[in-house]
């Protein structure tokens, strides 16, 4: 036996691989399954995602009480030695100003009781960088009680902004008052449901996005792994 491996190795002659330490095909990866059903079980996450965000959104419409929206807007003048410049100023600083606890104390006839800062939290202001006018919201769970309060405020910023005058320069004046809202503004069911929708096929795509980039398992063991365990069995 010596002397006939000898022989090959002089001979030139390569004795080729060991049939002993095939490893095998090399790994099959497994491939999700095609045709319809394939196609029903990728649509049925976005699906149900989709369908649990409609139905949150639309139980969110449903069940948030309303909230109806006011609006008084008030505006500044300048005397007759200012400018429209210092109008403008003020009216920034004014609609600072205005929704003040210790602004609103200065209302007349206040609906809000003795509370001024329970009221402060339903009024917001908004202010035009260009002109002088001040706009004073107020939201509530009834129609009036939103105008209440926003004319309320309104007049509160009024008397203040005239009882400043003399330092100021400038006038405060009442543009328009409030109005009872005939709709609430809040919340919106159908747009409720869409948003609701909308954020569940985000989550979807998400979630399928980070599926994609998992890494897939392999139908068979890799040829290394296959070698290593041939070598076990002939070692033992």
């Amino acid at each position: 036996m010596t002397t006939s491996h000898t022989r090959t190795a002089e001979d030139g002659q390569d004795p080729g691989p060991d049939d002993s330490t095939d490893t095998g095909p090399m790994p099959v990866t497994a491939e999700p399954p095609r045709g319809p059903a394939g196609l029903a079980r990728g649509l049925a996450l976005p699906a149900a995602m989709i369908a649990i965000g409609a139905a949150a959104g639309a139980g969110y419409g449903l069940l948030m009480p309303p909230s109806y929206e006011a609006s008084a807007n008030v505006l500044v003048a300048s005397d007759k030695s200012g400018s429209a410049t210092d109008a403008v100023n003020y009216a920034q600083a004014y609609g600072r100003l205005a929704v003040l606890p210790e602004t609103l104390t200065w209302a007349p006839a206040p609906p809000w009781g003795s509370s001024a800062e329970s009221a402060a939290r339903r009024l917001r202001v908004s202010t035009s960088p260009d002109a002088p006018l001040i706009r004073i919201t107020a939201s509530a769970p009834r129609p009036g009680r939103a105008a209440a309060l926003a004319n309320a405020a309104a007049a509160a910023l009024v008397r203040y902004g005239t009882g400043h005058r003399a330092d100021t320069g400038v006038r405060v004046v009442l543009m328009s008052n409030a109005l009872v809202p005939a709709t609430a503004g809040s919340p919106e069911p159908v747009l409720d449901t869409a948003v609701g929708a909308a954020s569940g096929g985000l989550l979807a795509a998400l979630a399928m996005l980070a599926g994609l980039r998992r890494p897939q398992r392999t139908g068979r063991p890799s040829r290394r792994t296959r070698a290593g365990r041939t070598g076990t069995e002939a070692a033992k």
